[in-house]
Formats: C-alpha cells, sequence, structure tokens
C-alpha cells in the first residue's frame, strides 16, 4: 500500500467563448499534480464542472476535445506532456478554432 499523498497545487482555470457560456462562470479553480497535463486539466475540470462534457471535454472528461486548447499563464500551451504547475498558475481555456 502506498503512503505516500500526493502533492496538489491549486490554479485557476479561466473559460472563454462557448466554454464560459456554457458553464456559466467566467473561471474555476481546480487542484493538479506539479506535474500536469491536458489529461490531468480534463479530469479535474470535468469533476468541476460536468457542463463541460461533451462541449470543451471529451464525454468521460478524458480530455479537451480537439477544437479547445490550454495555455498557462499566457506563455505555453499545454500538451498530453506533463508540464510544471504552480500554485497561483492561471490556466486559459479556450477554442482553438475561434474567429477573429
Amino acid at each position: 500500500m502506498n503512503t505516500k499523498t500526493e502533492s496538489r497545487v491549486i490554479v485557476q482555470v479561466e473559460l472563454f467563448g462557448y466554454a464560459r457560456t456554457v458553464a456559466g462562470v467566467r473561471d474555476v479553480r481546480v487542484a493538479l499534480s506539479p506535474q500536469s497535463s491536458t489529461s490531468d486539466l480534463a479530469a479535474a475540470l470535468a469533476a468541476a464542472l460536468p457542463s463541460l462534457l461533451s462541449v470543451a471535454l471529451e464525454d468521460d472528461g478524458s480530455r479537451l476535445l480537439p477544437s479547445y486548447t490550454a495555455n498557462l499563464n499566457g506563455l505555453t500551451f499545454i500538451s498530453d506532456d506533463p508540464i510544471p504547475i504552480s500554485p497561483g498558475d492561471t490556466i486559459y481555456l479556450f477554442s482553438s478554432q475561434a474567429g477573429g
């Protein structure tokens, strides 16, 4: 039995476009591991905002839909490869197909 508890960090996820409309909130705080990927983010968002399932997240909450992307602090896009996440970070979730 593993008695080590994985540390978690609290980050803010800011929603844009249709995801914000469907969720009915501008942002949400979620707990992620210090090394997180889009799959980790999707699972946390599915638990916090189930209304995003089939909208920005796969039906099972396992990943973002291909039409959505996540960015860490406006500097780094989050992919399937884990990246360092720190307390107080902000993740921006938006449609990668949004027009300008």
